[in-house]
């Protein structure tokens, strides 16, 4: 019989879910560009989550009193507490994480647990840091499927039009470009005293949505050289010099917060599932806000939504169903099953066959040894 040891545990990528089998390739890819993995508590204290609920996904949070009385809340967001703990100690911290969050259901609008795997690199970001984490998110769609698209947006350059054009009522405003609402944003516009001329500017950004080299000229001729167009021009041409420039769309409705988000946002989608399966971008003002140094980019996958994506039913639970007779000792089963076993088949021992079990083929162990049955 073979002896255990640990060439006997190695995984078999038949037997992995969706979710599962994602996690080991991205865990994979996280950590050949230097990112470290990352642990977080399960819980914070309530009151850190409701001062920063402007950045998380739903305002409501699922809570407990601990053995002090203190109100604890199951953590809603990874982000918030990776930039609270982790020790930033100058030049740039990069990690990755794989953990569970609590958040309603869309659906249902009940509390679910809900799997997520993604990378943060806080500290002194540049260019590259911009482009390095831009690339790992396209190439964590890859993983999961070559059919995907990445929408980018900007909330520095959405400022910046803002600004140029004399707008006072931004948050309004971003609410609208994010319905792409052209009739009422125009409205609003023109209560703010905005020219028609940069009515018509601002309100093209609802239906702008191609390519990089598509887009940026537009941008360029219409709102000038800012910084923000800047930024988005560097970082478009990184992605071009890794060959993932087909897969990047700029798209101005997608927006967040500009509380907490500075710079680069963006939105990954892979074919088979309609929500949002990536999200992610430049957070500064978070890190500012929990009195942090630096500026901070990362993203996030929602896992749990690789339940849906080309099904996890499997051909059979088990290779081969050994049924034994009752005669039969259990040395000669354990035996028998090791045999089978070493063959490279998994075994399940039953001393009767099983209802909802599906296997590959049924053999029947006896006083007398191995036998096959019939299905």
């Amino acid at each position: 019989m073979q002896k255990w040891g640990r060439s006997m545990f190695t995984i078999d990528d038949r037997l992995l879910k969706n979710d599962e089998r994602a996690v080991y390739k991205l865990r994979k890819l996280f950590s050949d560009y230097g990112y470290i993995h990352y642990k977080v508590n399960k819980f914070e204290g309530y009151d850190f989550y409701a001062k920063n609920k402007d950045f998380l996904k739903s305002e409501n949070i699922l809570t407990f009193p601990d053995t002090n009385g203190n109100l604890k809340a199951l953590k809603p967001d990874v982000t918030l507490s990776i930039v609270k703990n982790a020790a930033l100690d100058g030049g740039v911290l990069k990690l990755f994480y794989n953990e569970s969050v609590y958040r309603p259901s869309h659906e249902t609008g009940s509390f679910r647990e809900i799997m997520q795997t993604g990378l943060e690199c806080i500290g002194d970001i540049g260019q590259y840091e911009m482009g390095e984490v831009l690339m790992l998110a396209a190439k964590s769609l890859l993983c999961i499927s070559e059919s995907y698209l990445l929408d980018i947006s900007h909330m520095g350059l959405v400022s910046e039009i803002f600004e140029l054009a004399g707008v006072k009522n931004c948050d309004v405003l971003l609410k609208l470009l994010g319905e792409k609402n052209v009739h009422e944003l125009e409205e609003v516009c023109r209560t703010d005293g905005v020219s028609e001329d940069w009515i018509e500017k601002i309100s093209s950004l609802c239906r702008i949505y191609g390519r990089p080299s598509e887009v940026l000229p537009k941008l360029l001729s219409d709102f000038g050289d800012t910084n923000g167009y800047k930024e988005l021009s560097d970082i478009s041409a990184i992605m071009e010099k890794y060959g993932l420039e087909e897969k990047i769309r700029i798209d101005f409705s997608l927006v967040n917060d500009m509380n907490y988000y500075n710079g680069l946002i963006f939105q990954g989608f892979i074919d088979g599932i309609t929500s949002v399966f990536l999200s992610g971008g430049r957070y500064d003002k978070l890190v500012e806000k929990l009195k942090r140094k630096g500026g901070a980019v990362g993203f996030a996958l929602s896992l749990d939504l690789l339940e849906r994506y080309g099904g996890e039913s499997r051909e059979k639970d088990v290779d081969v169903l050994l049924l034994v007779d009752d005669d039969v000792a259990a040395e000669e089963i354990l035996l028998a099953a090791e045999k089978i076993r070493e063959s490279g088949s998994s075994v399940r021992v039953e001393r009767s066959s099983l209802s909802g079990v599906k296997y590959g083929e049924c053999k029947r162990l006896t006083k007398n040894g191995i036998c096959e049955v019939d299905k």
